[in-house]
């Protein structure tokens, strides 16, 4: 890989190419300066029955991103710098949980995304933005609400309303179920519908509509941050006693 240039197209072809490993050993690969790893549960409890054609390595990635230890702020970090040399002791992890994601059947529909940054002025109608990150979104419109909402002074968070037929929902799989929480994955790209200004709220809206990895006609990178499957819920609270009713990762 030395000498390769990274870009968004080509980063989940990359980071595929390496050996599958187990949650431990991805994990292992993740610089050391990251100390909050040592924290992350990568164990299931004895009695989980898994889900057909799943390994407890593919439940544990996606338990790991979900958990309050926040590889997932590490991870998009990461990602969000383009950088090779960042992302690469991350792509073991990467193509575990991409693995495991896949395994989730996509559903076409709307979602919505908050955080709490305002759109940067590459937002523009009709522009074509890269998302490098591994984006968090839902289906329960008040759980991204709460993302966006600005509890303090400032201007302003971002709601997005967005169009996909590639997202995954991990709702079954996750420490917070009730975030109703879909994965897309990192390189993922959105077309910019329309943008309002809710000045009651101080909230920019954002209407979005993923579009065809080959549609690069006016793209821009985007590094700030921030439907059912037939699977029952997993407990995972044995692992991990949870102390709030919802995450902090957008």
């Amino acid at each position: 890989m030395k000498g390769q240039k990274l870009t968004a197209e080509n980063l989940r072809s990359t980071y595929l190419k390496v050996p599958l490993l187990s949650i431990t050993e991805a994990i292992q690969q993740v610089p050391n300066s990251w100390t909050h790893l040592s924290f992350c549960p990568i164990s299931l409890p004895p009695y989980i029955t898994l889900p057909s054609g799943w390994t407890t390595n593919d439940l544990a990635a996606i338990k790991v991103y979900t958990s309050p230890c926040r590889l997932y702020d590490a991870l998009n970090e990461a990602l969000r710098t383009e950088k090779i040399n960042e992302i690469q002791p991350w792509f073991s992890y990467l193509k575990l949980f991409d693995t495991a994601i896949n395994k989730i059947p996509p559903v076409k529909r709307r979602y919505c995304r908050g955080i709490r940054v305002a759109p940067d002025s590459s937002y523009k109608i009709g522009t074509v933005i890269t998302w490098w990150g591994v984006s968090s979104v839902s289906t329960n419109r008040s759980v991204c609400k709460n993302f966006a909402s600005l509890h303090s002074g400032g201007c302003c968070g971002s709601l997005y309303d967005i169009k996909s037929i590639s997202a995954r929902n991990i709702t079954n799989y996750s420490l917070y179920p009730g975030e109703a929480e879909s994965i897309l994955l990192p390189g993922t790209k959105v077309k910019i519908i329309k943008i309002e200004l809710d000045s009651m709220s101080r909230v920019y809206v954002i209407d979005v509509e993923a579009i065809s990895p080959d549609s690069t006609d006016g793209t821009v990178t985007v590094k700030s941050t921030t439907t059912t499957t037939s699977t029952p819920p997993l407990d995972f609270t044995a692992v991990l006693p949870l102390s709030t009713a919802t995450s902090n990762k957008r």
